[in-house]
């Protein structure tokens, strides 16, 4: 049984942070894609100044020592090289939809490879427990949005039964789910108000944009399709963009829209603060 943590008592949102706290691991920030230069080293003990440069390098939140918790033990998510190496891949794939020029062949193989790898990694972790919101800490939220739905969306498939083969499309269907939102334009995206009824119809678009950009190459399945396609359909039949509902939504897009909605209402956004796990399921639940 894999046990994911998705929040452990220890590690704090930054807007929960306060003046003498004390951080209970090394803290870095993101200076370019390939480098974290570290900000503030374990055993620190927080001050105001302290709390507003990492609010200042938006870093989500941060460990901090608590007697309560000092017998648990949490893994990284991800070997910090399969993290680099997933983002840097995904990161090429998006870009390149974002200027409509094909994936290679080999691009496509980069991915399905690190799909498989990254199932490795969270089989083998039979007993540990991983913080999902490590995964939030640095820079762009699309690619490490995509990472964190992979594990989520794995981990979930894993406790369904999923063979192994399954759980390979499942990952790879997440970390290219959002590649349609790539030709959205960013002041659409990062909106602070309300969409106007344009700006929606023109999001709800980009699962269709990536299943059309996707379906020429011949390397990625039906199924890897059809669960990017249906990642936004609800099992009320309210989602977009064919209002299928139940069943009708094949099984790995019902699993996605599960591991999106967490993650995403877990992050912090322009037009919104992240809630807490707990507020997330609790919400979701009621959905």
């Amino acid at each position: 049984m894999i046990a994911v943590k998705v929040s452990a008592m220890m590690f704090l949102p930054t807007q929960y942070l306060k003046p003498g706290m004390v951080l209970a691991r090394d803290l870095f920030f993101s200076v370019s894609s390939n480098y974290h230069a570290l900000l503030l080293g374990k055993g620190q003990r927080l001050t105001d100044i302290f709390i507003n440069k990492i609010a200042m390098y938006n870093i989500t939140g941060v460990y901090i020592e608590s007697a309560l918790t000092s017998d648990i033990e949490i893994d990284e998510p991800l070997k910090p090289s399969l993290k680099k190496e997933i983002l840097k891949d995904v990161k090429n794939a998006y870009e390149g939809f974002a200027a409509r020029t094909m994936l290679s062949d080999e691009g496509v193989d980069s991915l399905l490879d690190l799909a498989k790898t990254l199932v490795d990694d969270i089989l083998s972790r039979e007993k540990s427990m991983v913080n999902l919101i490590d995964l939030k800490s640095y820079d762009n939220y699309t690619y490490h949005h995509c990472l964190s739905v992979a594990l989520l969306s794995v981990t979930t498939g894993a406790s369904l039964g999923l063979n192994r083969s399954c759980l390979n499309d499942l990952a790879f269907s997440a970390l290219l789910h959002d590649i349609g939102k790539m030709v959205i334009p960013i002041e659409i995206i990062n909106k602070p108000s309300a969409l106007t009824e344009e700006e929606y119809r023109i999001v709800q678009q980009h699962p269709q944009d990536a299943f059309l950009f996707l379906q020429r190459k011949h390397q990625i399945s039906a199924a890897v399709l059809g669960a990017i396609q249906s990642h936004h359909e609800k099992f009320d039949g309210t989602g977009y963009l064919s209002g299928k509902k139940g069943t009708q939504i094949p099984l790995y897009a019902r699993i996605l829209a599960v591991a999106d909605v967490f993650d995403a209402l877990t992050s912090n956004r322009p037009y919104r603060k992240q809630c807490f796990p707990n507020e997330v399921i609790e919400y979701m639940m009621g959905c």
